[in-house]
This record gives structure tokens, sequence and C-alpha cells, in this order.
């Protein structure tokens, strides 16, 4: 327990009124004076805001719909490769009567067609990529240009 003796007394009772005028006296705000009434401002008329829909424009809907029928065909080529390497990783398999994955690796690093095949599949990924891109890009093209007429 803390005694109040002398010095600490006053310096408790200095610091409790300080602060209590300090919250008392600091914390009050002074309310502006009202302003003498002048002649009353016309209201300000917003424009209205128009609500559009990306896909109401004919040609930026046709744009997606390419973008979106590109990107399938892309994806469905690199399904049909996929199943091909598949194929013939089985084949080659089969074909060695060994499950040393190793050794079937390879025998295919050998196979021209499967290499065809790897480096095809490569290049469908390069180009499905290329064509996200290619959208994503149209999409913030046509954002960009909605948000500029807003503006406006």
């Amino acid at each position: 327990m803390v005694a109040f003796t002398g010095k600490n007394l006053v310096a408790v009772v200095l610091g409790t009124i300080a602060s209590l005028a300090f919250f008392s006296i600091g914390c009050s705000r002074e309310e502006a004076p009202e302003a003498a009434p002048t002649a009353p401002e016309a209201p300000v008329a917003e424009a209205p805001r128009e609500k559009t829909s990306r896909l109401a424009d004919p040609v930026y809907k046709a744009a997606i719909d390419d973008h979106m029928a590109k990107q399938q065909e892309l994806r469905m080529l690199q399904s049909r490769l996929a199943e091909r390497l598949r194929a013939k990783v089985n084949a080659m398999r089969e074909s060695l009567g060994v499950e040393d994955e190793a050794a079937i690796k390879a025998a295919l690093e050998k196979d021209p067609e499967f290499k065809s095949l790897q480096s095809r599949m490569i290049d469908a990924g390069k180009a499905l990529r290329d064509e996200q891109r290619h959208a994503a890009e149209t999409v913030r093209a046509k954002i960009v240009s909605g948000s500029a007429k807003e503006g406006k």
C-alpha cells in the first residue's frame, strides 16, 4: 500500500486538479456562430447514372464470345494431346514390360512422336495463356472506357 505523505500528497492533488481542469476545459467545443441567411442556393442536380451492361455492346460481346471459343478450342486440343500422351506412355510401358519409370522415361525421350506431342502440348498451353491474357485485356479496356464515360 502506498502512503501519501508530504511531497507525494501534493503531487497527487496537483495532478488530479490539473487533469480535471484539462478535461473540463479542453474537451468543450464552441459552436460556430450561425451565418446570416443568404439567398437560397439552387440545388445542384446530379447527373443521372446510367446502369449499363458491358454485354449490351454487340462488338464487345462478339469479342468475348470469340475469346471463349478460342479458349475452348485450345482446351480441347490440350485434352486430346494429353490422351495421346497417356496412350503413348501406356503403350511404351506394355512394350517394355517393366514398371521402372526411369526406363520408360528414357525410352519415351527417344521416341520422336512422343517428343512432338509434348512440344505441341507446351505450345497449346502457351497459346491458351496468351488467349486468356488477350481476353483479360479486352475486358479491362471495356471497363476503363466505361468508367471514363461515367466520369464525364
